[in-house]
């Protein structure tokens, strides 16, 4: 009897491992996901603006919206 409760208690301490092993790579996981988003939104050219045009300058003059 008390070799199938160590085998039990043995099954059991590896279901734990491996979800707490399956939980921190999951968190590593989305951490990593964030500081590429972080980095693709802050630091690369992906979402650089190279030209605007701005409509309807008929009231306010080029040079106010040049300046804005």
């Amino acid at each position: 009897m008390s070799a199938e409760l160590d085998q039990a208690l043995r099954v059991r301490q590896r279901a734990r491992a491996r979800r707490r092993t399956r939980r921190f790579a999951a968190v590593a996981v989305g951490l990593l996901v964030v500081a590429a988003l972080a980095w693709l939104v802050g630091f690369s050219p992906v979402l650089v603006v190279r030209d605007v045009e701005v409509t309807g300058t008929v009231l306010t003059p080029v040079d106010d919206v040049r300046a804005a």
